[in-house]
């Protein structure tokens, strides 16, 4: 406690002034020192009071919490985000792979009917061959008339059993071609349904959605390859 020669008590209005001076004061000070390193100005009539050290370092651990809380939750959206943009990068380019399948299957599907409608152009020539087209016979010699026969005959069956050998290639040849037509149509309707159910589900579910989806597609598919190998491990 400060004194003066008299024995009173200073008061603070001795060296600064009444409340007019310190309010010009608190002023100064800001206007000096507190506006260029971005302390605000008292205010007049606050409530505001100084808090010890121990409060301080409480605030700032508490602060600091849950910035570092906020930051973990931050980086588990980024991770979770990016996740979704691979899985998402993964539908699509497995979209991508079915549709160039498809494109392919149908070139293929195209092949085999321009095949098909090549052999089938064969058979109607050996059938208008087989209509139209008489072995020419001979006049009959003046003599030997049986081996006449005979060769005559021997023609026409040759003839008839070279159109029926054709025949029945050509009708092999037409199954054959129309089982791997009916296989890639298949196949084709196939990679079209499946395409279209990837477009579907990129358009309207979510990734995990679709994620799970998948992964229980694999499991049963690991599960039948499982059974199908009485019980081996893989």
């Amino acid at each position: 406690m400060v004194f003066d020669k008299s024995g009173c008590k200073y008061s603070s209005s001795d060296f600064i002034g009444g409340i007019k001076d310190i309010k010009a004061l608190h002023t100064d000070l800001y206007e000096m020192v507190g506006k260029n390193f971005g302390l605000g100005r008292g205010k007049e009539g606050s409530r505001a009071r100084h808090v010890s050290l121990g409060e301080y370092k409480h605030n700032e651990e508490t602060y600091l919490g849950k910035i570092q809380q906020k930051e973990k939750e931050l980086e588990g959206l980024i991770n979770s985000n990016r996740q979704k943009e691979e899985t998402l990068s993964r539908e699509i380019a497995e979209t991508e792979h079915l549709k160039q399948v498809m494109v392919e299957t149908q070139k293929a599907n195209i092949k085999q009917n321009i095949e098909i409608i090549n052999k089938l152009k064969v058979l109607d020539e050996s059938e208008k061959a087989f209509k139209y087209e008489i072995p020419q016979i001979p006049d009959p010699p003046l003599m030997n008339k049986q081996s006449w026969r005979d060769g005559v005959q021997e023609t026409i069956t040759d003839f008839f059993n070279g159109i029926k050998a054709a025949f029945q290639k050509l009708i092999i040849d037409y199954k054959e071609l129309n089982t791997k037509h009916t296989t890639l149509k298949f196949e084709y309707e196939k990679m079209k349904f499946r395409a279209e159910t990837a477009e579907k589900d990129l358009a309207e579910k979510p990734i995990e959605e679709i994620s799970a989806i998948r992964e229980r597609k694999m499991v049963r598919i690991l599960s039948s390859q499982i059974n199908l190998g009485g019980g081996r491990k893989i």
